[in-house]
């Protein structure tokens, strides 16, 4: 997985000529990878997995009712699914497994998950297809061998998944160890610290209301100041001195404007010709994705970062097919429902000086209002069942939809469609 920071893919680097271009795009069509073999068919999810570098490493990918699909569906989500560029988890029942149909579609590379300990007959024949096997973290066994397990948190934290790594790692010291179910982006953390390979859940909430709670940080206190500036339309000259004043953020600013995924013909060559040029609502978005950069650092902060942009461009993509007025408005709301993980601030001290719309802070703040069920959305991905997101979807108007622009967001979120 590249290393490039994910600021310098979202944002580019600043070319040494501006190139000749149209003038300023909108955001980025973003495409399934373009190595893709196949349209995910509908029903079809995918959870990000967070690997022991902190990035998202990984992807679980689901199937509304897979065992009771035709099997056209599942190839279609196994070849979508080996496609992409990081590797790619799939639950299978060993009874579907059996079938040797079912194994002529399956995809070499594939992490094959069954739901049950397979003997040693059918694991060979797995193997043979050419994919990672593993299997649920029960009873520990020598045989057969397994490439992972997975080990599916339930109430009472993380001790019981800490247990299954030690006695599953005296048994087959080679097995890789994948948490899912995880109820909190901190026990993902820790057990990443602690010999797992994967972790999955709801990575998107904190263990407690104030978890790591400190002081909203300067530099995101200063980027406050200047989303407020621009909700109350301030004229162009203060902000501009504004962001003159922090040389970070003024830099950075240059660099994006005179990147190539902004196109100018000519370069923007003070903070006030970027903010002319890219304009009050592209500015505010970017100054918005800045304040996650200025977050306090934390193992997996850079995947939080990612799912988080993931969060922020389906809400607005959804409000796009409903012909919301202001669907960037959405876009914010998705990204300030993950803020108090990333700034370890309580999530009032962030909104507080954002002036946002009244439908945002009551759906953030309070849980209720017309723009509540976007965060049931959001939160309803992460479930461990997934029809409730099917559920949520549809209670805000969208049906099978859900699984292209989810995509979609996606392949936004990991840079595979914005030039950088």
């Amino acid at each position: 997985m590249s290393r490039t920071p994910w600021w310098s893919r979202l944002f580019g680097r600043a070319p040494a000529a501006p190139p000749a271009a149209e003038p300023p795009p909108g955001p980025a069509k973003a495409r399934l990878p373009r190595n893709a073999a196949a349209e995910l068919p509908a029903g079809a999810l995918r959870r990000p997995l967070i690997g022991r570098d902190g990035q998202v490493a990984a992807f679980e990918w689901l199937l509304a009712d897979a065992a009771r699909r035709p099997l056209a569906d599942l190839q279609a989500l196994w070849a979508a699914a080996a496609a992409a560029p990081q590797p790619a988890l799939v639950t299978l029942p060993v009874g579907l497994a059996r079938d040797s149909a079912v194994q002529a579609a399956l995809r070499p590379g594939l992490w094959l998950h069954l739901d049950e300990l397979p003997d040693p007959a059918l694991a060979a024949a797995l193997r043979a297809c050419g994919v990672q096997l593993g299997a649920p973290a029960g009873v520990p066994v020598a045989e057969p061998a397994l490439d992972f397990v997975v080990a599916t948190a339930a109430g009472g934290g993380t001790d019981t998944l800490l247990l299954a790594e030690q006695r599953w790692h005296e048994t087959q010291p080679r097995v890789r160890l994948v948490a899912l179910g995880l109820t909190s982006l901190d026990d993902a953390e820790q057990l990443l610290a602690r010999g797992y390979h994967w972790t999955g859940g709801r990575l998107a909430r904190a263990k407690g209301p104030a978890a790591g709670a400190q002081p909203l940080g300067a530099a995101a206190h200063r980027i406050c100041a200047l989303l407020s500036q621009l909700a109350q339309d301030t004229d162009t000259a203060p902000l501009a001195a504004a962001v003159r004043a922090d040389v970070a953020l003024g830099y950075r600013l240059l660099r994006y404007a005179n990147s190539p995924a902004v196109g100018l013909r000519t370069p923007a060559d003070t903070v006030e010709q970027a903010i002319a040029v890219l304009g009050r609502r592209e500015l505010t978005r970017w100054l918005q994705v800045m304040l996650m950069a200025a977050a306090a650092s934390r193992p997996a902060q850079r995947a939080l970062q990612q799912h988080t942009l993931m969060r922020a461009r389906l809400l607005e993509r959804l409000a796009e097919r409903r012909g919301e007025p202001e669907p960037g408005a959405f876009f914010t709301l998705g990204l300030m429902s993950t803020l108090e993980q990333l700034l370890q601030v309580p999530l009032a001290t962030v909104v507080a000086p954002l002036r946002l719309r009244e439908e945002a802070q009551m759906a953030l703040l309070q849980g209720r209002g017309p723009w509540a069920g976007q965060l049931v959305l959001l939160e309803a991905l992460e479930d461990p069942d997934e029809s409730r997101a099917w559920a949520a979807a549809a209670a805000l108007g969208h049906g099978a939809e859900l699984s292209d622009e989810a995509e979609a967001a996606w392949a936004w979120a990991s840079g595979l469609d914005t030039g950088g």
